[in-house]
This record gives C-alpha cells, structure tokens and sequence, in this order.
C-alpha cells in the first residue's frame, strides 16, 4: 500500500518513501534503498537497490488508510544529523 503521505505498508513493516526523477527511495529499517522506477498505465516497476529481479505491482484500487498509532518512520538523513 503507498500512500500519499509519503508511507507505505508491506505487510507488517511501515516504510517512507520519495520520488527523486525515475527513482523511488524507501526507508526500511533506518536507511534508505533506492529503486530504478518505472509507471506505465496501473502497473509500477521497481528494480535495483536490493533486488535480484525487477518486481512488478498493480494497482488495485485506492490506498487504504494508516491504522491509529502507526507512525510514518523517520527520515534517516534527518535522524543522523541530530
């Protein structure tokens, strides 16, 4: 799930996520991995970053909402310069 709020869910875990030209930036567990992306139609291509192969997601519908006391993690780089 990929929100507009700038978090995601991918089953259990909470990501951040950033769009930088034709790259996506996800934070995982306090450091960011950055993904080749491509969009074409509802289908989103991610590959590189810690991939072996290019994953491919189709959209299914509209976001579903965070759940009450999930909070979107932290920026990384914001955390190492405190």
């Amino acid at each position: 799930v990929v929100r507009e709020d700038s978090s995601a869910s991918y089953g259990e875990e909470t990501a951040r996520w950033r769009l930088a030209g034709d790259s996506l930036w996800l934070a995982i567990g306090g450091e960011w991995e950055v993904y080749g992306l491509k969009v074409r139609g509802t289908r989103m291509t991610l590959s590189g970053g810690d991939l072996t192969d290019p994953i491919v997601f189709d959209r299914t519908g509209p976001a579903t909402p965070r759940g009450p006391g999930v909070a979107v993690p932290p920026d990384p780089r914001k955390r190492a310069a405190l």
